[in-house]
């Protein structure tokens, strides 16, 4: 009996650590775009007439909205922006989709389709935009691409995992001995 509970803790240690390491995803994902200001775009750290800007961060799907994001760099004319970001808030497309990025007083907003309103990222993929800065008057045409991946937990959990539940098994068939 006690060759019986040990052997099933290891295979259910076995089962769940395969388990675990094929459906446990946390995802990442990383979104950039690019806007195109057109000649009535206010002048700001982040928009200018007739300037190009170029934005990317990652974020973690599903999401709170607003998002915090990492990794996040936004270019005016190919020169890095150092403001930091304060969140990110998705829209839904009834709401005039994609997310507006806070920056304390000054707000990008992007308009288009619905990529994280839901909480969860997706799909990948690139969608047209317009933009507009601190108002809904739209300054500036361009572009989103949101890549959507998926990063397995690391290998050691699942291996824990299956260590654990034979730990279990042994320390019952021992427990069981000693009061045998």
């Amino acid at each position: 009996m006690f060759r019986n509970l040990l052997k099933y803790s290891l295979f259910a240690g076995t089962f769940l650590a395969t388990a675990a390491s094929h459906q446990a995803m946390a995802a990442t994902d990383y979104l950039s775009g690019v806007i195109f200001w057109q000649a009535d775009a206010p002048t700001t750290a982040f928009s200018g007439a007739g300037k190009e800007a170029a934005f990317s961060f990652d974020i973690s799907s599903p999401t709170n909205n607003p998002a915090t994001v990492t990794n996040f760099s936004y270019s005016l004319n190919n020169v890095p922006v150092i403001a930091p970001i304060t969140n990110v808030q998705f829209y839904s497309t009834a709401d005039e989709g994609l997310f507006d990025l806070h920056f304390g007083d000054i707000t990008v907003h992007a308009f288009g389709a619905d990529i994280g309103s839901t909480g969860v990222i997706g799909p990948g993929g690139f969608f047209p935009a317009t933009f507009a800065v601190n108002s809904p008057n739209v300054t500036g045409v361009g572009g989103v691409s949101v890549s959507v991946s998926a990063v397995p937990l690391p290998a050691s959990l699942p291996m824990f995992s299956a260590a654990l539940l034979g730990l279990v098994g042994v320390g019952v068939k021992a427990r069981r001995k000693i009061l045998a």
